[in-house]
């Protein structure tokens, strides 16, 4: 899943959403979904910042605005619309786990995000970004595990106020004295660059992705996906 962004990639088996999202009774709750559409797990067994959850990829045969009417008929009053960055989020609490729907429109077509979170009885310590290099004032974000591979597959989201060119140079210096090895020299990558995008090879099958983008000047955000 080279040069994808968190949430959008780690599509590690075909499936309906359906069968994603059944596991036995009384444990996941099943996400409903609206006739025509059709999904892909992206992991059954993840941590997203310590703390269990299940994710999956669906088309939607509606517009943002249908789809969120489907979910407001299936859960009423108890759900949550918000709107960030272009996307819409639908929420809902069921039980211990909360669900999310992030819609992006395509014409008369969506495409969503489903997440599902298993809520903890109390609040989770985990080290966000830990074993991974950072440069000094580095935000980790996100810190996703998929535990449902064998190769210990992980997404993390980071920001700094460094240059996408700077943080390439830093990435590239410390991976490769680590034994990773880039796949192509990244030569368009300049000082004046908004976005950058590194590949590097590991032992084995192992890879590793980097894509800096400059969001909202000063900062830089730092996308890191290893499989």
């Amino acid at each position: 899943m080279r040069g994808s962004h968190a949430y959008r990639g780690r599509l590690l088996a075909a499936s309906l959403l359906a069968l994603a999202l059944a596991p036995p009774v009384g444990a996941w709750p099943k996400v409903p979904l609206p006739d025509g559409a059709s999904g892909q797990a992206v992991s059954k067994n993840m941590l997203y910042n310590g703390v269990p959850m299940r994710a999956s990829q669906v088309s939607f045969p509606m517009s943002v605005d249908d789809a969120i009417e489907f979910y407001r008929r299936q859960w009423g009053s108890e759900v949550v619309v918000d709107r960030l960055d272009g996307k819409t989020i639908v929420g809902h609490l069921e039980g211990k786990h909360y669900v999310t729907v992030e819609l992006t429109g395509m014409g008369s077509r969506s495409q969503g995000t489903v997440g599902v979170m298993e809520l903890p009885d109390k609040p989770v310590e985990a080290e966000l970004g830990k074993g991974f290099d950072k440069p000094a004032n580095t935000e980790v974000v996100s810190d996703i595990r998929y535990l449902d591979t064998s190769n210990d597959a992980r997404t993390l989201v980071m920001k700094n106020r460094l240059s996408p060119y700077v943080n390439m140079r830093y990435y590239v210096q410390r991976l490769q004295m680590r034994g990773w090895k880039l796949e192509r020299d990244p030569e368009q990558c300049l000082a004046s660059s908004n976005e950058c995008v590194v590949n590097l090879a590991g032992s084995g099958d192992a890879r590793l992705s980097l894509a800096l983008t400059r969001d909202q000047p000063p900062e830089t955000v730092i996308v890191v996906n290893i499989e």
